[in-house]
C-alpha cells in the first residue's frame, strides 16, 4: 500500500505543460543571462530573448484513416489475423496465498469472454479456474514444473506485486525459459484501477488479448503504407530498428547488447531480431557501434526472403538510436550494411566460424547478381531537452498528434525534423528527433516524415501509438528482455543508452577508456521466442 501511494504521488508531481513552461521561464530570468555583470555572457557577447519563448508554425501530418485520437482500434471490433490460444491456464502471484480476490476471477471471466468476442478459440485447462502461487522462487518453479507436465502452453500471471520489483523477471526465467511455457503478466494493481472504470476491464482485456496474440505470431491491426510507398513504383520495402543498451558496469555478466529488428512483411506487421552480446577489453568502456552489423544485416535480410518466397527488399529503411555521433554510423554501421548486400567479407573471412567451421561461401551470397536494394538510414534521438508546447491565447497544452517542426530550431546543415506521434498521458510530450543520414531512396521530407509517423501505429501488441517507429520499440524492448534472459542478476534501471559512465571507487563515477571495434568480443544470444 505504501508502495502504490508512493507512486500516485510520484505521478502526482509531474508537470503539466503549464507548469513546465512557468518553470522553464522562471530559471532563464533567475539566470539573468543579459546582465552586463555576468562577464562570461559580456565577453562571448551571449544574448537570449528572456521575454518570451520562440515562437513559430508548426504541421500536422494525417494519422492512418483507421486511428482515433492516440488509441489503434480493431478493425470492426477484429483481429486482423487470430490465432488460435495453445492450452492455457491462470494464475495469482501473491506474497501471501491464502485466497484469489474477487475483482481478479472477474477480470480472469472478462478477459475469456473477450477472447470468444475477438473470435480467438481458447482451450482452457481447469474451465474457469485460477491457480494460487506464492511468490518463493520456489513455487514459482514448482508451479511451471507441473504446468509443463499438464502440457500446458500459456499461462496468464497476475502479479500482487509493485510494478518495479523483480517477480516478473523471475517469472520470465522459470517459465518461460527454463519451461518453455508462455507467459502473459499483468499487475493486480492495475486489475484494482480498471475495475473501477465505466466498463470495467473492457479495454484491458482487449490490451491483454493483443498482447497474446502478437505473442503467438498472429497479427492485430495492419496499417496501410501504401499511400506513401506507391508512388516509388513496384517496391518491397523493408524497416529495420536498431539499438545498443549498455550496463552501468560492463563486465562478464553484464555486457553490451546490441538488437536489430527486421520486418519480414511490407506492412511492418511481422519482425524477427538479432542479438549480440559485446564485451569490450578490460578497463575499456562499451561503445555504441554494431560491430556485427554485416553479419546481422544478412540475417535479417534471410528472414526476410524466407518469409516472402524468396523475394528479397529493393527498398530498406533503417532506422537507428543513436546520440549524436553520425561520424561513426556514417563510416562503420553504414558500409557493413552495404557489404551484407554482397556478403563477400563474411564468405571470405578466415576468422568467422559460428561452430568452428568456416561457411561455405553461398551461405553469406545474398543478392548475388541481383541489384542491390536502396538504402535510407535515419538517426533517431529520444533524449533531449527541447520541449514543444502550443498556446492558445489562454492555456498552454501539448502539441497533438501528427506534429512536425523542421524549420527555424533544426540544424540548417542536416535532413533533421522533429515529430511527434503519441499522447502524453501526463505531463509534456518528448518528440523525437530524426535526423536523415542517407536517402539513397529519394523520399521527400513529407514522404519519409508520414512514413515514420505511420511505422510508430505499427506495433502488434499495443492499443496505443508508440513516440517512435515500431521497430525502434521492438528492439528496446528486445534488448531488455535479453538482458532479463541472459544477465538476470543485473536489475533493469542498471542498463540505459550511455556509453560513458561506470561505476567508480566508493560509488563514484569515473570515464573509462575508449574501446576500439577490434577490442570488442562479441556473442549472439537467441532470445527464446516466448519472452517476447
Amino acid at each position: 500500500i505504501i508502495q502504490q501511494h508512493s507512486q500516485i504521488f510520484e505521478r502526482s508531481q509531474i508537470p503539466t505543460p503549464e507548469q513546465r513552461y512557468n518553470a522553464i521561464v522562471t530559471v532563464v530570468n533567475d539566470c539573468d543571462y543579459n546582465n552586463r555583470l555576468n562577464r562570461l555572457c559580456s565577453l562571448i557577447d551571449f544574448h537570449i530573448q528572456e521575454q518570451e519563448m520562440l515562437s513559430g508554425t508548426i504541421r500536422t501530418l494525417p494519422t492512418p484513416k483507421q486511428i482515433r485520437g492516440s488509441q489503434i482500434p480493431l478493425v470492426n471490433g477484429r483481429l486482423q489475423d487470430a490465432q488460435d490460444l495453445p492450452l492455457w491456464t491462470a494464475a495469482f502471484f501473491t506474497p501471501n496465498p491464502s485466497q484469489i480476490p474477487n475483482v481478479v476471477q472477474d477480470f480472469y471471466i472478462a478477459l475469456n469472454n473477450k477472447f470468444d468476442r475477438l473470435d480467438i478459440y481458447s482451450q482452457r485447462r481447469n474451465n474457469q479456474q485460477m491457480e494460487l502461487v506464492g511468490i518463493q522462487e520456489e513455487n514459482i518453479d514448482r508451479f511451471f514444473r507441473q504446468q509443463q507436465k499438464l502440457k500446458c502452453k500459456l499461462v496468464l500471471c497476475v502479479m500482487d506485486t509493485p510494478a518495479d520489483s523483480d517477480l516478473k523477471t523471475i517469472i520470465k526465467q522459470y517459465g518461460t525459459i527454463k519451461h518453455d511455457i508462455i507467459t502473459q503478466c499483468c499487475l493486480y494493481s492495475k486489475i484494482i484501477s480498471q475495475s473501477r472504470q465505466r466498463t470495467p476491464f473492457s479495454q484491458y482485456s482487449e490490451n491483454i488479448a493483443r498482447e497474446i496474440n502478437s505473442k503467438l505470431d498472429g497479427e492485430n491491426v495492419r496499417i496501410d503504407l501504401d499511400q506513401i510507398m506507391k508512388e516509388k513504383g513496384k517496391s518491397h520495402y523493408m524497416f529495420f530498428g536498431a539499438d545498443v543498451i549498455h550496463s552501468t558496469n560492463c563486465t562478464e555478466q553484464h555486457p553490451s547488447i546490441a538488437v536489430v529488428v527486421g520486418s519480414t512483411d511490407q506492412w511492418c506487421s511481422h519482425v524477427e531480431e538479432s542479438i549480440y552480446a559485446q564485451w569490450p577489453e578490460f578497463d575499456k568502456c562499451s561503445i555504441e557501434t554494431i560491430v556485427n552489423l554485416e553479419e546481422i544485416t544478412i540475417e535479417r535480410l534471410k528472414a526476410y526472403q524466407q518469409a516472402n518466397d524468396g523475394q528479397l527488399p529493393n527498398k530498406i529503411v533503417f532506422y537507428r538510436v543513436d546520440d549524436g555521433q553520425f561520424s561513426k554510423v556514417y563510416s562503420k554501421e553504414i558500409p557493413q550494411i552495404r557489404q551484407a548486400f554482397q556478403g563477400s567479407s563474411l564468405a571470405l573471412s578466415k576468422n568467422y566460424s559460428a561452430d568452428n567451421r568456416l561457411p561455405r561461401y553461398e551461405d553469406h551470397m545474398v543478392y548475388g547478381k541481383q541489384k542491390f536494394p536502396l538504402l535510407t538510414l535515419i538517426i533517431v534521438k529520444k533524449r533531449h531537452h527541447t520541449r514543444f508546447l502550443m498556446y492558445n491565447g489562454r492555456d498552454t497544452y501539448n502539441v497533438p498528434i501528427g506534429t512536425v517542426v523542421d524549420t527555424t530550431i533544426v540544424d540548417p546543415y542536416l535532413y533533421t525534423f522533429y515529430l511527434n506521434s503519441h499522447k502524453a498521458i501526463q505531463g509534456v510530450n518528448n518528440l523525437s528527433l530524426y535526423t536523415v543520414l542517407l536517402d539513397e531512396i529519394k523520399l521527400t521530407i513529407d514522404e519519409l516524415q508520414l512514413l515514420t509517423l505511420q511505422l510508430c501505429f505499427t506495433d502488434q501488441r499495443s492499443s496505443n501509438v508508440e513516440g517512435v517507429p515500431s521497430v525502434i520499440h521492438y528492439a528496446d524492448q528486445r534488448a531488455l528482455k535479453a538482458k532479463d534472459q541472459f544477465c538476470f542478476n543485473q536489475k533493469r534501471h542498471d542498463y540505459h543508452d550511455d556509453n560513458e559512465i561506470s561505476n567508480g571507487i566508493n560509488g563514484s563515477t569515473m570515464r573509462k577508456k575508449n574501446s576500439s571495434d577490434n577490442n570488442i568480443r562479441t556473442k549472439k544470444l537467441n532470445l527464446s521466442a516466448k519472452v517476447h
